[in-house]
């Protein structure tokens, strides 16, 4: 029998946490962290026990939820959540991301939520009937360094298939916030330190066209250098569409530029 009154699941390590694209922009390509039921499984058996936890399927509407129970002082106590079909719509996808988010539910990886927005300077193209853009080359990303509290993402490396780093974050962003100004203005962070916003997009829905994910950008940035960092990022789209059509961009652009203005 369990005895544990309050049950702690660790934060994830680097080898549990999985990387995968999000939306492809003319700039590059967005990373979204995530976890799998494997990680979910294995963690509930290092904490739990095996005897000590179980899951259930049901169908709420058209939605396939998982209810994940565990054993404490002698009871069950469930938790529940649905699922989203992955792209191919597959059942086992569904139950496999119900587990998931059930898992969520109980703090199973929950600091995955505090991951920062991720944004590769990679090659892109047009796809070939028009609509967005696709990766050059196909991609891989591995999560090499991943340190964590259940409140913030402290640490991150991510390399591509060649073992090259191509995303950083950790000590050189924290510095540069710690320089912050109390109005929330904040000196510029060095060349090599990437954006970074505190969003993680479990699960994406239809697919969202670059001027969107801009704007949505945008109104993540959380001081003064990152609206900049972001605003640089998509330069091309604030080009692109034009004096006519990008009054939507320059009204969220104006409306951050004054919760965080130039310093004085």
């Amino acid at each position: 029998m369990n005895e544990t009154k309050n049950i702690t699941f660790r934060p994830l390590r680097a080898d549990e946490v999985e990387c995968r694209v999000g939306n492809i922009t003319a700039n590059g390509c967005s990373l979204l962290l995530y976890k799998t039921a494997r990680t979910d499984m294995d963690l509930l058996d290092e904490v739990m026990g095996p005897e000590n936890w179980q899951n259930e399927f049901y169908e709420l509407g058209d939605k396939l939820f998982c209810r994940l129970g565990l054993r404490i002082n002698g009871e069950w106590i469930w938790k529940s959540d649905c699922g989203i079909e992955g792209n191919a719509g597959e059942e086992k996808s569904q139950a496999s991301d119900a587990r998931k988010r059930a898992g969520f539910a109980w703090g199973i990886g929950r600091e995955l939520y505090r991951a920062p927005f991720i944004f590769l300077n990679v090659p892109t193209e047009r796809r070939n009937d028009g609509r967005g853009y696709q990766l050059k080359e196909f991609p891989k990303y591995d999560v090499t360094v991943f340190e964590a509290t259940k409140t913030e993402v402290k640490d991150l490396v991510i390399v591509d298939k060649h073992g090259n780093e191509v995303f950083r974050m950790g000590a050189p962003l924290r510095e540069a916030r710690k320089t912050s100004k109390p109005s929330g203005q904040a000196a510029a962070p060095a060349a090599s330190a990437p954006i970074m916003t505190a969003t993680f997009d479990d699960a994406p829905g239809g697919e969202m066209s670059e001027l969107e994910i801009a704007i949505n950008d945008l109104k993540k940035a959380r001081n003064r250098a990152e609206l900049q960092q972001v605003h640089n990022q998509y330069k091309a789209v604030y080009g692109e569409y034009g004096s006519a059509r990008n009054e939507q961009y320059c009204a969220v652009l104006n409306e951050m530029s004054r919760k965080y203005p130039r310093p004085s």
